[in-house]
């Protein structure tokens, strides 16, 4: 048993100066995940815009196509005019002329439509370009500031890293699982030292009877308020 705490409190070290080097990187890894998100949300929402401006001028080319087809098709029923020979052929151009200006009209109406829509639609690109220059700028900056703060500690985690590996290797499973969900609802401390027979993170008094287990090493035991493990230094306890 004496082995196990003594291990269990080693890992507790390690993983104590791992969480210092994260927070020294402060909030800075999560704001650069926070902005590469929103740049990519911005470039989607980017493209959507010049999709739907390729679509309009795909379809506004295609208007004008048939409003020339229609134009020349009106200008042939004019001509026809002049060779009617009856009233009811006079007739029958002349309503066919007019459901051909109607249809034209209304591609006119559509074509200037969408003339007002891909103006919308080339400001919005270009404000959405200007916004999504800036927000990438400063991701990159971020990203500078982000890779530094990683080169500084690099060395110092991946050595810290190294050693927690060959320690959890001397721990039973179940035991590890319960240190690492202790830890993780007590924000990184899953033990705690007993110190005069408190312990050293909630202050709670231990019972002297524990107090004289956990000393001696003859069984492991929790805080009956904060739920950490508890371990025993004699060093520490001198300090």
């Amino acid at each position: 048993m004496h082995v196990t705490l003594s291990v269990l409190k080693t890992l507790q070290d390690i993983d104590t100066k791992l969480q210092e080097l994260e927070e020294r990187r402060g909030d800075l890894p999560q704001r650069v995940r926070e902005m590469k998100a929103n740049v990519e949300e911005k470039r989607k929402d980017l493209q959507d815009l010049k999709d739907d401006r390729d679509d309009k001028r795909s379809l506004k080319s295609t208007r004008e196509g048939e409003l020339e087809d229609k134009d020349e098709k009106l200008k042939k029923l004019k001509k026809q005019l002049y060779q009617v020979k009856t009233n009811k052929e006079y007739d029958a151009i002349t309503s066919e002329i007019e459901q051909s200006q109607t249809l034209m009209d209304e591609i006119e109406l559509e074509i200037l439509e969408l003339d007002e829509r891909l103006t919308e639609l080339d400001e919005q690109i270009k404000e959405g370009s200007g916004k999504v220059d800036e927000m990438q700028e400063n991701l990159e900056k971020n990203t500078k500031i982000l890779d530094s703060k990683l080169e500084e500690t690099k060395e110092q985690e991946e050595d810290l890293q190294s050693e927690r590996d060959k320690v959890v290797q001397e721990l039973s499973k179940p035991l590890l699982n319960t240190y690492d969900r202790i830890r993780k609802a007590r924000r990184g401390k899953a033990v705690a030292v007993l110190l005069n027979d408190t312990c050293s993170e909630c202050s709670s008094r231990v019972p002297p009877q524990h107090a004289l287990e956990i000393r001696t090493h003859k069984k492991m035991h929790v805080c009956e308020v904060c739920g950490r493990i508890l371990v025993w230094s004699e060093e520490e306890e001198s300090v």
